[in-house]
């Protein structure tokens, strides 16, 4: 599994901006496919519904919409998947 530092994610964020995605991020566990096309589990402690299903929309759902095409830039330069 590739580790990508959050830092390296968050060019150009304010401080403000980081600290928000850091506790977000503590607070929420999932499990995406190699590529990141699909989620398949999310679990938070409340401020996100728990699911199980995969979700190829997953972007769509939980993605703000002007914030879409600025995280699939950035999938797109994650590192081929090391399985």
């Amino acid at each position: 599994m590739a580790h990508v530092p959050i830092r390296s994610l968050s060019k150009g964020w304010t401080d403000q901006q980081f600290r928000a995605v850091v506790t977000a991020s503590s607070n929420v566990l999932y499990r995406m496919n190699a590529d990141w096309s699909e989620m398949r589990q999310l679990g938070s402690t409340g401020f996100l519904a728990n699911t199980n299903q995969p979700a190829n929309a997953w972007l769509e759902k939980y993605i703000p919409s002007h914030e879409q095409s600025r995280v699939g830039v950035r999938l797109h330069r994650l590192p081929p998947s090391m399985d």
